[in-house]
């Protein structure tokens, strides 16, 4: 359904001005939020056959972009058919969406966002110099987001009532085209323990430092911990020494029941820093960075070790160290898959899943850059499945271990809460602890079910 607008005077054109395109819904049926009151200015309606050439050719080469009842869908565009799924986030009644383009290829569009809207942006996703925006749809909402918006905006209202869902999508306004949940996954889902958890990451952050550097009760003694987590729990754990004067990974297998050849890899960094890299003494609890993560391996192993289920992959959790100085460990490890022909199915890092900006609800991206597609297309099916109330976007920042195994070949991907480092003020802090404001063992549990349901999916659980 289109709507009315009356334009707004734009703002003065700044030294950088961005062409942006405006997509508003809320669901079908609703109509499409007037913004006169906004220093915006919109032009005009697509129309019906600008519409379909946008949602299924593809926007000038570089992006297509679709909204479905309930959910918003970008897709990579590349010249032919078919499409690779980057971003779907199931839009909420008060939520709108946005999609801005920038004419100058700014690479920097969404870290640009991300801090001059930090309290206003529920869900980002970028394609290089697109991207797409949800944020709360309340009056005072939209002013504060249009406000802080560092550029000019023409913006276009896409009419929804007459667009056709292409074929080569695979979300739909309903779930019938998704996989049929698993009762044994969810199940599983249920055990995940908060307590546990907490219990968990408590132990972690009371070694003074995890600097992969550091040596006695320190690093060495939290792989040691990582280890026994893993052995008590029914894993084959074991050490990796990748590194002289680095503390070890830790590696703890579910071994396949009819295939283990085939591997699922979940993992983290269990190593954390200050803000100056090399000080191996300082205070680092590393809660978020990467605590939590870490956290989602040891509660992965409890509730998986005690299922007593067969699965006919094998699941490998790996806890990496030498992360902060250049993913080093995983850098090893990923080689020496490569270099043995080991069948890596898919990797999934989660780093730094623990903190939800203030008045804003727990929400899980997935990584855009050094991450593979189509990949991130299943794993945006699987949580939807599994976990339809947890928003999922993705997210523009990069450089976690997952990237080891991408530049390997391998299909990887990267669990991060929205923002990153960007939104946490305690990224290498000795205030990245537990008790503290923004922090969400909340969004710790819910990652652990995501990777649960993801890992078991993936190692073809029937």
């Amino acid at each position: 359904s289109a709507s009315t607008v009356s334009p707004s005077s734009p703002r003065p054109t700044m030294m950088m001005r961005v062409s942006t395109l405006l997509l508003l819904s809320i669901l079908v049926g609703v109509a499409i939020c007037s913004t006169s009151e906004f220093n915006v200015h919109i032009t005009r309606s697509l129309s019906s056959s600008e519409t379909e050439a946008l949602l299924t050719q593809g926007h000038d080469m570089r992006g297509s972009y679709g909204l479905y009842p309930g959910f918003v869908v970008v897709v990579n565009p590349a010249a032919s058919f078919p499409f690779s799924l980057e971003f779907v986030h199931r839009v909420k009644s008060n939520e709108r969406v946005v999609v801005a383009e920038g004419a100058n290829k700014n690479s920097d569009f969404s870290a640009t966002i991300m801090k001059a809207c930090p309290s206003h942006v529920t869900a980002l996703s970028c394609l290089g110099d697109a991207c797409v925006i949800v944020h709360d749809s309340t009056p005072a909402a939209e002013a504060a987001f249009h406000a802080c918006l560092p550029y000019d905006a023409e913006l276009v209202a896409l009419p929804l009532a007459s667009v056709s869902r292409p074929a080569v999508f695979s979300v739909s306004d309903s779930d019938d085209d998704l996989p049929k949940a698993n009762s044994v996954i969810e199940e599983l889902l249920k055990a995940v323990d908060s307590t546990q958890i907490f219990v968990h990451l408590d132990t972690l952050t009371a070694f003074h430092t995890r600097h992969s550097q550091s040596t006695g009760n320190n690093a060495p003694a939290a792989a040691a911990f990582i280890h026994k987590v893993f052995s008590e729990n029914g894993l084959t754990a074991s050490f990796q020494t990748f590194r002289s004067g680095y503390s070890n990974n830790v590696i703890g297998d579910l071994p396949g029941s009819t295939d283990p050849s085939k591997v699922v890899i979940i993992g983290a960094h269990y190593d954390c820093r200050m803000s100056t890299l090399n000080s191996n003494s300082s205070r680092a609890p590393g809660a978020n960075d990467d605590g939590s993560g870490t956290a989602v391996l040891m509660e992965m192993a409890r509730v998986l070790g005690k299922a007593k289920i067969r699965i006919p992959y094998t699941i490998r959790l790996v806890a990496f160290s030498g992360e902060e100085q250049g993913l080093y460990g995983s850098d090893f490890y990923a080689k020496q898959m490569k270099s043995q022909g080991v069948d890596v199915v898919a990797m999934i890092q989660a780093d730094m899943v623990g903190y939800v900006r203030p008045n804003n609800q727990p929400s899980l991206a997935l990584a855009s850059r050094a991450t593979t597609a189509a990949l991130n297309n299943q794993l945006a099916r699987i949580i939807n499945q599994y976990l339809p109330s947890l928003p999922l976007g993705t997210d523009s920042g990069c450089c976690s271990d997952q990237q080891s195994f991408f530049n390997q070949g391998y299909a990887a991907a990267l669990f991060v809460e929205q923002g990153g480092a960007t939104v946490d003020p305690q990224y290498h802090q000795s205030g990245d602890l537990i008790n503290r404001t923004g922090f969400s063992i909340q969004l710790i549990y819910l990652t652990t079910q995501a990777a649960i349901a993801s890992a078991l999916t993936l190692a073809n659980l029937q």
